[in-house]
């Protein structure tokens, strides 16, 4: 299945995430959605747990997908938002490691690259949109914290 002509997503931003600039590169990434006809709602986080706020808030007003430029931690959020929705998820790769946008084959940084987010966002428009399994692991012990459950 592909994503429509014609349809609204949600982009979630990781102002912290990576090393590197990006919010040039992210309007021109939304001037190209909303130019194939796309609504696109931006969304930046502040803090944690703000981008699974953000993935929830997509599901219930209707989004057909979630895009996140950010890393593998802010893609870990958003799962935790779309947990059991029908709402596809898309990673602009713009943290440290990428390592799962590297595993589902979208283009990452390198120096090789001009625009890697650009490059990234026509994968994701022109690609498949394809189940993944959705694993739970939980509680987690952090030192005097304890989290619920997360997804990965």
């Amino acid at each position: 299945m592909r994503l429509s002509t014609r349809m609204k997503a949600m982009l979630i931003f990781n102002p912290v995430a990576g090393a590197r600039e990006v919010e040039r590169e992210l309007e021109q990434v939304i001037a190209y959605w909303e130019g194939r006809g796309w609504q696109v709602i931006f969304r930046e986080t502040w803090g944690a747990g703000d981008a699974t706020t953000f993935a929830r808030e997509a599901v219930t007003t209707g989004c057909q997908a979630v895009f996140v430029a950010g890393g593998d931690g802010t893609v870990g959020e958003v799962a935790d938002g779309l947990a059991g929705s029908d709402v596809a998820l898309g990673v602009l790769p713009a943290g440290v490691g990428n390592v799962w946008a590297l595993e589902m084959g979208i283009p990452t940084p390198s120096p090789l690259r001009r625009h890697p987010l650009l490059d990234a966002a026509e994968v994701l428009a022109e690609g498949e949109i394809r189940r993944i399994d959705l694993g739970r692991a939980g509680p987690v012990s952090l030192g005097r914290r304890t989290k619920g459950q997360r997804h990965f």
